[in-house]
């Protein structure tokens, strides 16, 4: 029997989290030999490669001389993998018994589907679903004074023009030599697949009915440092593909919403924190102070900043060490 699916995990010092998302794949209510689970390890030192190695040896292991970044790690699983499905996930989430087989019928059933994404819930059972059109400037946190979530699914599939985050499917026959494009360290890799998969005249969909669980970001959760990293990689490249999408004024516009909007909630949190400390509160400040001055050198440097940022946010991630190119690791099967 042939593979349906292939799950591509990229692991940064997970090792708690992993083993559930490993778990949760194997108590699918399909049998094993319609998928299988490849994971690439950005050199973690955690235990992670040593406790997959000897606890699951069903899955198909990588692991790297240094820390690679998302995109890089999975082109070299998606390389490996033969399933007709492509499906990326993340090692802090985890699928539901009847998520791959659910997502395996739809796919079959629609033809014109090129690629599709499911309902994300968290840890408290609070629903998102993940896509959106890119807005040509981001609503301003200032405003938001709620943040409102969502619990009720909408009861039918729908098309979309973006997905973004984990458990993207994609059909292998539409992605050719690579998943990804491999520019960014980290972040908006999936602006550039969602173009590749609509210029085939297919559909992205979004199926709300299926759903998997997603403890988000727990690579770089509560480490200050990592936090202004990723940060300002994330802001660095929605400034690179709002220009790419909307031209440089706007993008320029945008620079300055993001130090309006972070440089007065950082000053506002910084003024409550020195009367009521809070270690929330003290990485939330890092958050934002981290964006304000990542636009302010986006708006007189532009993309050559964004490169910048790009390539020391890949050192500093690597204990101030280059990647090496072409990718070292070594595979443990």
């Amino acid at each position: 029997m042939s593979i349906k699916i292939s799950i591509l995990v990229v692991n940064y010092n997970t090792k708690e989290y992993i083993v559930r998302c490993i778990e949760s794949i194997f108590a699918s209510n399909i049998d094993k030999s319609q998928y299988e689970i490849l994971v690439w390890d950005n050199n973690s030192t955690d235990g992670s490669v040593e406790l997959i190695k000897s606890t699951y040896p069903d899955v198909k292991l990588f692991k790297a001389s240094y820390n690679y970044g998302f995109a890089v790690g999975m082109n070299k699983l998606y390389a490996a993998s033969s399933g007709e499905l492509i499906m990326t996930f993340n090692p802090d989430a985890e699928v539901e018994p009847n998520t791959l087989e659910s997502v395996i019928a739809f796919m079959n059933e629609h033809t014109l589907t090129g690629m599709m994404g499911m309902s994300v819930k968290n840890t408290q059972e609070l629903v998102e679903i993940p896509f959106s059109d890119m807005p040509r400037f981001d609503k301003m946190q200032l405003f938001k004074l709620k943040q409102e979530q969502n619990n009720t699914l909408p009861d039918k599939p729908f098309a979309v023009n973006y997905i973004w985050g984990t458990g993207i499917v994609v059909r292998r026959e539409l992605l050719g030599d690579q998943f990804f494009e491999e520019r960014a360290f980290l972040f908006w890799e999936e602006y550039d697949l969602a173009k590749k998969i609509k210029r085939q005249n297919v559909q992205i969909m979004i199926l709300p009915s299926i759903t998997f669980i997603h403890h988000a970001s727990v690579s770089f959760k509560f480490n200050k440092e990592r936090t202004r990293i990723t940060r300002s990689l994330s802001v660095a490249w929605a400034y690179f593909y709002k220009k790419k999408e909307f031209g440089v004024f706007s993008a320029k516009i945008q620079t300055l919403s993001w130090m309006f909007d972070n440089g007065i909630l950082a000053s506002v949190l910084g003024i409550k924190n020195l009367f009521s400390p809070n270690d929330s509160r003290k990485l939330m400040i890092v958050q934002y102070n981290s964006v304000f001055k990542t636009a302010l050198r986006l708006l007189f440097a532009g993309n050559k900043a964004v490169f910048n940022i790009n390539k020391n946010s890949a050192r500093q991630l690597n204990g101030g060490l280059n990647p090496v190119y072409p990718p070292v690791f070594e595979s443990i099967l």
